[in-house]
């Protein structure tokens, strides 16, 4: 590990959500084939971090090489004051969530860039994406696979939360993001953490008739061409 990642406190996180899940990530983002496809070091784009536990563990375990491997984070930190966890309220005011981000992100400042203004002019391996309802995880879903590279992996939060889904719920938008992209993505965990690989190339589908497009009109609406 590269001199310095160990070298400050340990930071007081108020909730961890993420723990449990670490053996879906290292399945996927440190499969060793995966990681040697990724050129010219990781770069990740995070929408929504939190207090930085993610990014911690990215630059921990993935994201190594201090010189190449670059985290862009999109996070206003407005949360709400009084979050849930597992139905019990936890209590972290809002004003705290960023203070503790910077805490966690001190030992990987120099990897780490926050709200930049070139952030949607670069290409990434990893986006992950905290969506706030389904309004916001379709439209970052969206713009997830402008930003994309082929082969990069793409990491919904909230997925299978929820016992109902309603457009409050990030799934309602996830939903319909795979709907809209199925032939471009390839799913590879439905969990918490929907984890979706972008292809290389579009799959093909069978083909039926798009009744959006083509339809047979009654006889009578049938328009009359070249009339003479």
């Amino acid at each position: 590990m590269p001199k310095g990642k160990n070298s400050s406190k340990a930071v007081s996180f108020s909730v961890d959500w993420f723990s449990e899940h670490i053996p879906v990530w290292e399945r996927f983002l440190l499969a060793p084939a995966w990681r040697r496809s990724r050129k010219g070091g990781i770069k990740a784009l995070l929408i929504g971090a939190y207090e930085g536990r993610i990014v911690q563990w990215l630059m921990q375990n993935l994201m190594s090489d201090t010189s190449r491997d670059i985290a862009t984070v999109v996070d206003d930190f407005t949360y709400d004051s009084c979050v849930s966890f597992r139905g019990r309220p936890v209590w972290n005011p809002s004003a705290n969530v960023k203070k503790v981000f910077e805490a966690t992100i001190e030992p990987f400042r120099d990897q780490v860039r926050l709200n930049p203004p070139d952030a949607d002019d670069h290409v990434y391996d990893i986006v992950y994406i905290d969506a706030r309802d389904s309004i916001h995880a379709l439209e970052c879903g969206v713009h997830a696979m402008r930003v994309l590279r082929p082969g990069g992996i793409l990491i919904f939060q909230n997925y299978v939360h929820n016992r109902e889904h309603d457009t409050a719920c990030p799934r309602v938008g996830i939903d319909a993001f795979i709907a809209t992209y199925i032939r471009y993505i390839k799913i590879l965990n439905n969990g918490f953490h929907l984890f979706i690989q972008r292809r290389s190339r579009a799959e093909e589908l069978p083909k039926r008739v798009c009744h959006s497009e083509y339809y047979e009109l009654p006889e009578h609406d049938k328009p009359i061409c070249d009339k003479k």
